[in-house]
């Protein structure tokens, strides 16, 4: 039932955009680490699908980049008509985001993860680091970014990458 659209949960008509909804109750719990839904009682977890608005994902993890996070509360919209229109409009949202990450081919890069499992985790996340930390020295050097942003980017390269001993010197 925790994965279930709030039109399921309701008994309402339900179409295409029913799957993009679990889709979405499912990049949640990858991203947080739990199902946003999920109560343990079946009629607490319809009700919450119906009902409750998880908490935004910024919230669980500062680390989600916030296109990622509107993107997935996109999906967890109530109402279908808020959803994106097919899964071809969302996969195309999902392409967008991960080239704005970085990432050229996200289904060579997804292939690649089923391949290799943790140590994909692991080469993602120091990429990930290392970009950041561009970013950071690039923000230093420009001299006109604030302490703050520039504290965050090295502050998210120390995170996704904690032998990052350029950043944590920085």
């Amino acid at each position: 039932p925790a994965y279930m659209s709030p039109e399921q949960a309701t008994l309402a008509d339900v179409d295409h955009r029913t799957d993009l909804f679990s889709t979405g109750v499912m990049l949640y719990e990858m991203l947080a680490g739990a199902n946003p839904f999920n109560t343990g009682n079946p009629v607490t977890s319809l009700r919450m699908v119906a009902e409750h608005h998880p908490r935004h994902l910024s919230e669980v993890d500062l680390r989600i980049p916030v296109p990622c996070e509107l993107l997935v509360e996109r999906l967890l919209a109530k109402t279908r008509e808020d959803r994106p229109a097919t899964a071809g409009e969302a996969v195309a949202e999902i392409d967008s985001l991960l080239a704005s990450m970085g990432v050229q081919e996200p289904r060579a890069l997804f292939a690649d993860f089923l391949r290799g499992g943790d140590g994909f985790v692991a080469r993602f996340r120091r990429e990930r680091g290392r970009a950041h930390l561009e970013r950071g020295k690039t923000l230093i050097e420009s001299g006109k970014a604030s302490d703050e942003l520039v504290l965050w980017e090295l502050h998210c390269a120390q995170m996704l990458d904690r032998d990052n001993q350029e950043a944590r010197r920085l």
